[in-house]
Parts: C-alpha cells; structure tokens; sequence
C-alpha cells in the first residue's frame, strides 16, 4: 500500500514538473510572435505607400497608353482616304474582294467617326465620294461575275444533265465554280446590309435570260435534229432524246424512284414512236387520214417531254443558287422573275400540243393517244417536283397552269378513248373483208387495248375521273390501288369489245351468204380471244366479266353450227341424197332399173356434183387465218358431210345407171375429204 502511495506521489511529482516547463515554453512563444506581429506592422507602413505610388503609375501609363492608340486612330481616319483610294479605284476585280471588303469596312469606319466628331469635315466628304464609288464597283462587280458565269447551257449538256440521277440537285456542268458563288455570296451580303437591294433585280434579270435562252436553245436544237430526220426520211429515235441515244440506262438498278417514273414515261413515248412509224395509226377500218399540219408528231411529243424535264431540272439548280446570294423573305420574289418568261415558253408548247391533239381525235385519228399518255404520265411524275419549287403565293399561278395544262391532257386523254368506242360503232360495213377474214377494225381495237395496258396507270387515272366507270370520281393525282386501276380498265375494255362484238355482228349481216357471216364472225372471234388469252387483256376483262372466255368459246360454238348448216345446206336440198324419191334397195339388187330411175340417179350424182363444184369454189376463196379454227372448220364439215355421202356413194357407185359412170360419178368419199381440205387454203 505505500509502495502504491510513492508511486502516486511521484507521478504527481513529474506532472508538476512538466507543467512548469509547458508555461515557461509558452511565454517564450507568446514572446516570440509579438515581436513578429511589431517587424510586420512597422514593414506595411513601409510598403504600402509604394504600392499605391506603384498603382497609380500604372493606371497612368494604361491611360496613356489608351489615349496614343485613340490618336493613332484619328491619326488614320484622316489618311484613309489616301490608303484605300488605289485599292477602290482598281475595284474588287482579279481576286481583290477580300482586300476591297477589308478596304471599304476601314472608309464606313471613318466616316463613323467623323459624323460623330467633325461632320463638317472635307475629309468626311472625300471618304463619302470613296464609300459611294465602292458600292458602285461591288455592284458592278456583282453584274460583270454573274454575267461572265451566268452561262448559255447548250443543248448536250443539258440532255447529259437529264440522264444523270434525279435526286442529285447539282450538276458540274451546270453550276457554277464554287469560289464564284463564294465571291457573290460575300457581295450580296455586303449589298444587302447596306440596303442596296437593286443587285436582286440585277440577279432575277440575267438568271431570267440565261434560263430562258437554254431552253430555247434545246427547242432550236430538236427542231433542227427533226428537219435533219425529215430531210433524210430516217425512222431512227432523234439524238435529242435521251432516252433514244442511251435507253438501257434505264434499266439498270441504280435509277430509281422519281427517275425511274420518269423515264418509264420516255421509254413509252419511245414504244408509240416505233409502233406509228410502223403504221399502227389505229384508224379504224381502211380508213385513211392526211397528214394535216395541225397533227402533233411522236417527236413533238418526245420533245415537249424533255424540255419539261429540263425546266425541272434547270428550276432545281435555279433554287440552290439562290441560297445565300437572295435573303429568304425576297427569294419567292426573284424566282418568280426568274422562272417567268421560261414557263411562258413551256406552257405555249404545251397548250399548243393539247389543242393540236384535240383537233386530232376530233378528226378520228386515234394515233394521238399513243403519245397522249406518256405525256400525261410524265407531267404526273414531274408535278410534286415542280409543287416543292413553287413555294409562295406569288408562285400559286404558276403551279395551277401546269395543274390546268394536266388537266386539259386528262380531258382530251377522255375524249380520246369515249371517241374511240363511238369510232368503232360507227364504222362503215363497206369495209367488209371480202374472204372473211379478220376485220381491220378489229385487229385496231385488239392493238389499241394491248397498248393501253402499258399505260395503265394513267388510263385508270383518266378513267376514274369519269363517273361512268367510278361512282365517286378521284382527283388526277390520287394515287390509286392496283386493284382498282384493274378495274377501271376492265371497265373500259367491256364496253370496248361490247361494242365491238356489235358492230361486227351488224357488219357480217351485210354479207349474201350465210356461210362466210359464219365465218367472219368465227375469224373474229377467234382472233379476239386469242388476244385476250395471249396477253393481260383477259385477266383485265375479267375483273368485270368473269364469263367473258367461256362467252366467247360458246359464241364460237354456235357460229361453227351456223357454218354447218349454211355451207352444207344445198347438198341436203338439191341433190336429195336421201329423198322421198330413193329407189327402193330390192330394185337395184334386182337390176331392174327403169329410165325413171337411172335418171333420178344421175340427176342426185349431177346435184352434188354441181353444189361440191360451187361450195369448193366458195370455200376456196375464204379466208380462216388461225390454223387451229382452220383445221376445226375442216374436220367438222368432214364429220357433216361424208357420213352422208358414204351411204350414198355405196348404194348407187356401182348401179349400172349410165354407161358414162366417169361424168356422174366424180367424188368418191376420200376425194370429197380431200376436197374439204382445201378450204380456207388460197389466202392463208
């Protein structure tokens, strides 16, 4: 226990000691930092005189410093005009722009300033007179570079252009240079900020012109290629056509959508070209028309075709020049001015086509629609292209005369297919084949509809328009269902062949003889459904006639019945093979034949003898051109006929009625079949 207490007291002991020693540090210390804090306060006595000495020299000198820059400044105002007067006088040609715009930002400065601080200045004046002949110069500048670039495209390059991809809107030989746009781009900014908005005019006038002269140029270019054509009597596609000098472009994969359309169109107009060089004029019958000047060729059409699409293509390249050389509220302005006089030109032509094809289905020359739908395809396809371009109010009128020009191509597109079904009920019945064969007018009609499959789609367009063949008619641009298109046609070809079938049927009564009615009849229908079988036709009639191939294979049922009967009719009649007057079976085993009877005989063997003679000649000169029709005709009057004859032939060949056996008996069974075979043969 004292042992702990010792230990204790020891402790306590040292702790005391280190006590003492803490207290005896911290007043050294305390000591120590007094004299520190004394040194400090005695040297910012010292020192901050100075700095503040220190600061307001260098306020002093910032100001002056200040103020020798602003006196340079003014200094320069006064030799401006002297410095920049070579750099305007020479103006921004040969690649000075950037200098001449560096030049005339110094001259606005000074005049700033001495409009501020001396406008009574002389120097004032001479910066003005420089500012205005600058402004001169950059307009002028803006003129001569837009001049000298604002090219003529000749005709090659602008049906090079056509060929090209349609969704490309620029053209290297088209455009121009991009340091050119760069350059007007930097002016007309520079004018427009400084108010001078005249360049705009300047602009809308030559663009106007150049448009204007490349169009004329590529119709001067077609008419020359056309008389070189006329002139050398060739049928092969002009070089102005695009279409023409490299039409396997079209096939290829990489044209598609707008462009694709679009030369579907010219690969038509290029079908109609061929077929009407090659005489399918659908005039129906053997009627023949003149070649009246108010008759639009297949190259005028052709023609209209690619300067329409070169418009297009010339307004495209038009409309992104514009940006940044004309501000956006002005631009709808210029364009318009730009664009005028060109559709002036387009539209001209195009009405002029309309109301010459217009004559031309007055006058029954069905010809015309062969370059009537193409037309109206194209101006379909392009018409989204050129309602993207015509933007704005001021361009409204444009965009509704293309609508109109459309429209009127639609109507004569209507009249054009109602005329021809009232053609083919008018047709004259003078025009009758003589051997019977298929009518001219019915080869034309079959033609006329094959061709308006390939433009289907347009004709269901026209089509659906007509309340005839659809109840709620649809506005041209809508884009209609492959079903429906179907239809409409299908509606179209049964009112044709209808038509058709009438007339043929009025026409064949004209005929003296029953047996080629039959025939002509049966030569046509045949045809017709060969036709029908043999192309898209038939699946187009159905949609609105589903019977129509079995009406036409029992109409040809009937008419070979007819045949029969009309052809073998006499044979029965006149020779009476198996008369009321046939001399009994007992007597010509017997032998016993009286004169009575041997000339009953001869008179039945020289009937049939004189009505084969007749009917061989007659059927001879008939014409049945489908084989198959032909060999059918045959065998059924084979069937007809020598059953008939065989009976006869058997019972009476080998009566002792005549000594002359040779002159009544001149047909055995086998030479009435070979005879029969040479029907139908003569003309085919």
């Amino acid at each position: 226990m004292s042992e702990k207490l010792e230990q204790i007291e020891s402790g306590f002991e040292f702790l005391r000691d280190a006590a003492k020693r803490n207290e005896h540090l911290t007043k050294n210390l305390t000591g120590i930092l007094e004299e520190f804090q004394d040194r400090v306060g005695r040297l910012q006595e010292t020192i901050l005189p100075v700095y503040q000495q220190t600061e307001a020299l260098r306020l002093k000198q910032q100001n002056l410093e200040k103020t020798l820059k602003l006196v340079d400044e003014v200094v320069n105002f006064y030799s401006v005009s002297k410095e920049v007067d070579v750099i305007i006088q020479n103006g921004p040609s040969g690649g000075n722009l950037d200098t001449f715009l560096q030049a005339m930002e110094t001259i606005e400065n000074a005049v700033k300033y001495f409009e501020k601080n001396n406008s009574q200045s002389v120097e004032l004046e001479n910066l003005l007179s420089l500012f205005n002949t600058g402004s001169d110069a950059l307009s002028k500048e803006f003129r001569d570079m837009l001049t000298r670039h604002s090219k003529v495209l000749n005709a090659v390059a602008i049906l090079e252009m056509i060929e090209e991809d349609y969704s490309s809107q620029q053209n290297s030989s088209t455009s121009m240079p991009e340091h050119v746009q760069g350059d007007l781009k930097k002016i007309a900014e520079w004018l427009m900020y400084h108010n001078v908005d005249t360049y705009m005019n300047i602009y809308a006038s030559l663009r106007s012109n150049a448009l204007q002269k490349s169009l004329q140029g590529l119709k001067d270019y077609q008419k020359s290629s056309s008389l070189t054509m006329a002139t050398t009597g060739s049928a092969v596609a002009s070089p102005s056509s695009p279409v023409m000098r490299r039409s396997g472009k079209f096939d290829t994969p990489s044209s598609a959508g707008k462009g694709r359309r679009i030369q579907s169109a010219f690969k038509m107009l290029k079908k109609a070209t061929t077929d009407h060089s090659r005489g399918y004029g659908y005039g129906l019958g053997s009627k023949k028309f003149e070649n009246k000047e108010d008759t639009v060729s297949d190259r005028e059409s052709e023609n209209f075709l690619i300067l329409t699409t070169a418009m297009l293509k010339l307004m495209q390249i038009e409309s992104q020049l514009m940006l940044g050389i004309i501000p956006m509220q002005h631009r709808n302005k210029i364009f318009e001015i730009i664009s005028r006089d060109s559709f002036d030109l387009l539209f001209a032509d195009g009405e002029n086509i309309a109301s010459r094809i217009k004559k031309s289905i007055s006058r029954q020359e069905f010809s015309a629609i062969l370059t009537l739908f193409p037309i109206i395809k194209c101006l379909q396809t392009l018409q989204p292209s050129f309602d993207e371009i015509f933007v704005g109010s001021l361009q409204t009128a444009k965009a509704n005369k293309l609508t109109i020009l459309l429209k009127t191509f639609q109507t004569n597109g209507m009249r054009a297919l109602e005329e021809f079904i009232e053609n083919v009920r008018n047709e004259q019945a003078s025009q009758l084949p003589k051997d019977g064969t298929v009518h001219e007018l019915t080869s034309n009609v079959l033609m006329f509809l094959e061709h308006l499959t390939d433009y289907m789609d347009t004709v269901a367009n026209v089509l659906a328009q007509d309340p005839t063949y659809s109840l709620t008619p649809s506005p041209s641009n809508k884009v209609l269902d492959e079903k429906t298109k179907r239809g409409l046609l299908g509606a179209y070809m049964k009112r044709v062949l209808q038509q058709l079938n009438l007339t043929l049927v009025t026409c064949s009564d004209l005929y003296y003889d029953h047996s080629i009615k039959a025939v002509f009849r049966l030569n046509n229908a045949c045809y017709i459904l060969k036709c029908l079988q043999g192309s898209i036709l038939l699946d187009l009639l159905k949609t609105k006639e589903p019977d129509c191939q079995q009406n036409y294979i029992e109409m040809m049922e009937d008419q070979r019945k007819a045949y029969l009967i009309a052809t073998w009719k006499k044979v029965d009649y006149s020779s009476k093979l198996f008369g009321a007057d046939d001399i009994p079976v007992a007597v010509l085993q017997a032998g016993k034949l009286r004169d009575k009877d041997r000339q009953i005989i001869k008179d039945k063997f020289s009937a049939f003898n004189r009505e084969m003679d007749e009917i061989s000649r007659l059927q001879q000169g008939y014409s049945v051109p489908d084989p198959e029709l032909r060999t059918q005709l045959q065998k059924a009057s084979r069937d007809y006929i020598i059953p008939k004859y065989k009976e006869f032939f058997d019972k009476y060949s080998n009566v002792p009625f005549t000594k002359n056996t040779e002159k009544y008996v001149r047909f055995t069974p086998m030479s009435v079949a070979d005879n029969i075979d040479t029907f139908f043969l003569q003309n085919c």
